[in-house]
């Protein structure tokens, strides 16, 4: 049995996982800040987690930058996002 949960916040993940509800956690919600420069965004500065793929070995974590905006309508490196996971048994 392989379990997915879909959470909006990615805030929610460490709680999640401890609990055993996930073996991958999808969110969104941050959308880098709007703004991200490699691995650099003011995203970083108020969250551990807030774009890509983490592992805290009870369960991965993806966070996708989505495609809308929040407060401004515009994108600085955080380009948009549609993301497409291929899972396969091992």
């Amino acid at each position: 049995m392989f379990n997915i949960t879909l959470s909006h916040l990615p805030q929610l993940w460490h709680s999640i996982s401890d609990k055993g509800y996930s073996d991958l956690t999808l969110s969104g919600y941050i959308h880098g800040m709007q703004m991200k420069i490699g691995s650099l965004s003011p995203a970083s500065l108020m969250y551990d987690e807030w774009s890509g793929l983490y592992d805290n070995g009870k369960g991965k974590h993806y966070i996708n930058d989505g495609i809308g905006s929040v407060a401004f309508i515009a994108r600085f490196g955080a380009r948009p996002e549609i993301t497409v996971i291929n899972l396969y048994r091992e």
